[in-house]
């Protein structure tokens, strides 16, 4: 079994990924795709209750945020989130979206990502939407960045699911992009950057998924609400990933905010959580 396991991975490293074509195979998380296609039955839902279960879903996002960009869509200006991109496309368009994502759920190969990719991608966009009031951008931006900011991981699980997990249990902490590398030819915040700039999605977003592991006092303000939302994750929600998290108290220091903030930042982000469970259990 292992001979068969070394050969697998060497024809596997023999050719380049393709993170384009594997990012538009990731599947839906189930519960929000099936959640999409009940709310836009719903004559009483509004494009903004849809536009925020579809946000809740990096794949949905990937999937809605793709199509509302593309050339032939006719948008005069980039759509920056999930959100936005359920008021230009319709209730239509998204629901044939979610209909498409479901469809794939009952296949028996299906990998929704690896050890925690679900859970750790809610708490970042949690985190990284509390982050947004304290750095003065968009909250739907930062929501949707950290919610996709680790898209490269769920693309390198679904190129070689076994090889990933095994790597991501042995790793060491803060060492997972350096073994990436070494394992696959490029890190997940690579491989997530790669693929949505090939869909054309904002520069700044593909900017913020490729840097979101670098030093935060030096990053765009998009970038700071993923790494302040990472810290602020793994303090309300902790995980322990292999990828190790920022620190919240240097992250702070690091963005010349106060210390003092730290326990109403992390009860913000837990509140965050626990309304969106809210949400799914109301419309679920």
């Amino acid at each position: 079994m292992l001979k068969h396991a070394c050969a697998r991975a060497v024809r596997e490293a023999m050719h380049p990924i393709d993170v384009a074509e594997q990012l538009s195979r990731l599947p839906a998380q189930p519960m929000a795709a099936l959640l999409v296609l009940r709310v836009a039955e719903d004559p009483d839902a509004s494009p903004a209750e849809l536009g925020r279960i579809v946000a809740m879903d990096p794949a949905l996002s990937v999937r809605v945020m793709r199509l509302a960009n593309s050339p032939h869509n006719g948008s005069a200006s980039v759509v920056h989130s999930a959100a936005r991109a359920v008021f230009q496309l319709g209730f239509t368009t998204v629901k044939a979206i979610a209909a498409a994502a479901a469809s794939t759920l009952l296949a028996d190969e299906v990998s929704l990502g690896p050890r925690h990719y679900w859970a750790h991608s809610i708490a970042v966009a949690s985190g990284a939407s509390v982050a947004s009031g304290v750095l003065g951008i968009a909250e739907n931006e930062a929501f949707s960045a950290g919610l996709l900011h680790d898209i490269g991981a769920a693309v390198l699980h679904r190129f070689a699911p076994e090889r990933y997990d095994a790597l991501v249990a042995g790793v060491v902490p803060g060492q997972l992009g350096r073994m990436e590398r070494e394992s696959f030819g490029m890190t997940h915040a690579e491989a997530g950057a790669q693929a949505l700039a090939l869909w054309h999605f904002p520069d700044q977003l593909v900017e913020a998924i490729r840097s979101h592991h670098d030093a935060v006092s030096s990053a765009s303000s998009l970038t700071q609400a993923v790494i302040l939302g990472e810290a602020l994750a793994e303090r309300a929600e902790p995980l322990h990933l292999g990828e190790g998290s920022p620190r919240l108290g240097e992250t702070l220091e690091a963005l010349g905010l106060a210390s003092s903030l730290e326990r109403t930042l992390v009860e913000r982000t837990r509140a965050e959580l626990a309304k969106i469970e809210a949400f799914l259990e109301a419309v679920g």
